[in-house]
């Protein structure tokens, strides 16, 4: 008779997601996203703004690119990146989980 109403819950699929890369460079950024495009790994990407008094730490850019994607493909994630030209590799900054 009565269906129950399903209900989302945002923290359960925020607290699985990392962070993979932050760049302040757009290229670099764009070719991250291209290399886990191919290698079929889901990502989102978000630019921020840097605050003004901020910027020296980041060589006076004023946006930075931050890519997360979900924990469990962080190996295939880490792959797709580590194959990526090495010019724009050097530019990514990785974290490491």
């Amino acid at each position: 008779m009565f269906q129950k109403k399903l209900h989302f819950d945002r923290r359960a699929f925020q607290d699985r997601d990392i962070i993979l890369c932050k760049t302040t460079n757009s290229r670099a950024g764009n070719q991250a996203a291209a290399a886990l495009t191919r290698a079929c790994v889901s990502f989102s990407r978000q630019w921020i703004g840097i605050p003004f008094l901020f910027r020296h730490r980041y060589r006076g850019s004023k946006e930075l690119c931050i890519i997360s994607i979900n924990r469990n493909e962080y190996s295939r994630a880490r792959r797709a990146i580590s194959d990526m030209d090495p010019y724009y590799y050097r530019r990514l900054r990785v974290h490491l989980v």
